[in-house]
């Protein structure tokens, strides 16, 4: 099954406990997996911006 993108107003509408979460990260993306329904493991990758 391919990923599944949603955008940031529709993920902060069910669940505004994320928005804190990704104000603490700042830059980077997260990565939920999935098992049976249900979260089981969180990926925070943190990339490093260069100009």
């Amino acid at each position: 099954m391919p990923p599944v993108e949603i955008t940031l107003q529709e993920l902060f509408k069910h669940n505004p406990e994320i928005l804190k979460v990704c104000e603490q990260i700042g830059w980077g993306k997260i990565e939920i997996a999935v098992k049976d329904g249900k979260p089981v493991m969180v990926t925070v990758k943190k990339d490093i911006k260069l100009s």
